[in-house]
């Protein structure tokens, strides 16, 4: 996991309700990713290589505090084809 998040040029990461309880809980495998997260984070400020994805519940219900100022994308509230079409976009650099 750790090389993965280190060596990648994006990382979507899916946001819940439950992924939030459990980024935010100490111990487990989604804790130490919010930790490496938070450190890569925490390194580079302006990074943009952490992409929250909401699929359940909202924001503030599902999005831990290292990725609330990140850039995001929604299928809860918008429809499934444009948000693909926009991480697409995302993750190709275009605008």
């Amino acid at each position: 996991m750790n090389k993965g998040i280190r060596d990648c040029d994006k990382c979507l990461v899916f946001i819940t309700p439950k992924y939030k309880e459990k980024a935010e809980f100490p111990k487990g495998g989604v804790a130490h990713e919010g930790r490496v997260i938070s450190r890569e984070i925490y390194g580079n400020q302006d990074t943009t290589k952490f992409i929250p994805v909401l699929l359940v519940g909202s924001f503030e219900d599902s999005c831990p505090d290292f990725l609330s100022a990140r850039k995001a994308f929604n299928f809860v509230d918008h429809e499934f084809e444009t948000e693909v079409e926009l991480i697409i976009k995302e993750l190709s650099g275009m605008k």
